[in-house]
């Protein structure tokens, strides 16, 4: 059995947003990066996972955008739980059906992938794998797998 079949993925998403134009996105900073909880790996290793989100957007016919993106990405990977508190200024969750989770509170070993209307700043989509990012990554092949499984629920149909 693979390292990748040990991780729950889930999404969730604002069920009122039409998700059917986005075309063009660039990258935003995360929530998760203002908590002050450890995130897996070194650079490199974040540097691979945004590459590999980069691809699979690619495969779906999303391009990069620096000006006026359809949507805006961030994503965060965690060995250690965030601390809970305040996340300051950032984009905040949905308005609409689903939850309004905004980053704290994921169990260690978490992967987390956010879409955000630029317009509003509001998150729109989340997908997410918790249960074994761990220090030492996994592996090259593992992580590629892991961020197909998380963007395989994006856009929601």
């Amino acid at each position: 059995m693979s390292a990748c079949s040990n991780f729950k993925v889930t999404s969730d998403h604002d069920r009122s947003y039409d998700f059917s134009n986005l075309r063009t996105y660039d990258w935003t900073e995360s929530l998760g990066e203002q908590t002050g909880a450890r995130r897996a790996g070194s650079g490199w290793v974040l540097s691979y996972i945004q590459d590999q989100i980069e691809s699979q957007l690619a495969a779906k016919g999303y391009t990069p955008a620096d000006d006026d993106p359809d949507f805006l990405v961030a994503f965060d990977a965690w060995t250690e739980a965030p601390m809970s508190g305040s996340l300051g200024s950032g984009y905040s969750g949905w308005r609409g059906g689903g939850s309004s989770d905004t980053g704290i509170g994921f169990r260690e070993g978490t992967m987390v992938v956010d879409v955000v209307d630029p317009r509003t700043n509001t998150m729109v989509w989340r997908g997410q794998a918790s249960g074994g990012l761990e220090d030492p990554p996994i592996s090259e092949e593992q992580l590629d797998k892991l961020v197909a499984r998380i963007l395989d629920r994006f856009p929601p149909r």
